[in-house]
């Protein structure tokens, strides 16, 4: 029996658009969606790259298709890395035991250190 009110999360649609990125005096033009287009953004920043970088080395580096695809590919294969990354932390957190902290001093981020 299918249920009625089965609550389903909203799909964001939007359409590809066409983007130019510029690296090496090299222009390139693909087409791609707003998410995908940040993320590579995000991950360009998190390695202190361009996006014009990040498309140029994916460009250079896929074997066939489109680069829009292979754009895709790269985000997704970039948030899996990300996520066996968090989930080996959570796995050695889940193996630490409180009560061995117990005599550390608790060090805070926003405290400013003394100088000994």
């Amino acid at each position: 029996m299918l249920r009625q009110n089965v609550h389903r999360p909203k799909l964001i649609r939007t359409a590809p658009e066409k983007r130019v990125t510029k690296h090496c005096g090299i222009q390139t033009t693909f087409s791609l969606e707003k998410a995908f287009y940040e993320a590579i953004g995000d991950i360009a920043a998190r390695r202190g790259t361009t996006i014009g970088a990040i498309v140029a080395q994916v460009d250079a580096d896929r074997t066939g298709g489109s680069l829009s695809t292979a754009l895709r590919l790269f985000v997704l294969n970039d948030k899996d890395r990300q996520l066996i990354a968090l989930q080996a932390l959570v796995s050695v957190a889940a193996t630490l035991n409180p009560d061995d902290f117990e005599d550390s001093p608790t060090v805070y981020a926003d405290e400013e250190r003394e100088e000994v």
